[in-house]
């Protein structure tokens, strides 16, 4: 077990990171926060526990087969009343706790550009170097790692070790 980064430091960058997030929008602006479960979550609660400015949230649940990566079928969960109409004319934050390959983000972003958002973007806590597809996060990704599996602040390795405040490689 590696440790790769530190809880005093995840949450200092995380911190900066919600500022920077904040002033991409006008003060008036509502961030509509859409929370790539599971791993997801911590980093957004932390996340959303920094931010000043006016959100709301609701949670997307993304089926994985890890024989083609990534089998995506959206699931809209915990929505807080929300309906998939709402993503209109909203400034959409996707937040995910890590950036593989990128497909799951890039499919998160088509399945939401699909309802009129005002503005789409994403913040990822990790970013690992082998993501292949053109996305780039609002503002720097907190975190950059080699393709190795990563587990601890809320991302778990063989569903395990998600209640660490640590970040570690397998």
């Amino acid at each position: 077990m590696k440790r790769l980064f530190d809880a005093d430091d995840i949450e200092a960058n995380i911190k900066l990171q919600a500022e920077y997030i904040r002033l991409t929008y006008k003060a008036d602006d509502e961030v509509l926060f859409l929370v790539i479960t599971d791993g997801g979550r911590r980093f957004a609660k932390s996340i959303m526990g920094h931010y000043t400015g006016a959100y709301k949230s609701c949670e997307v649940s993304v089926k994985r087969t890890y024989k083609d990566r990534v089998d995506f079928s959206p699931v809209i969960i915990n929505s807080g009343g929300m309906s998939i109409d709402d993503f209109k004319d909203q400034h959409v934050v996707i937040l995910d706790d890590i950036l593989d390959i990128g497909k799951t983000m890039l499919e998160v972003i088509n399945f939401v550009n699909k309802y009129d958002p005002a503005s789409i973007n994403f913040a990822t806590l990790i970013d690992k170097d082998n993501c292949y597809l053109p996305l780039v996060a609002i503002g720097d990704p907190l975190f950059c790692t080699r393709d190795q599996w990563v587990y601890g602040f809320g991302m778990d390795y063989e569903g395990n070790n998600r209640d660490l405040n640590d970040i570690y490689a397998a």
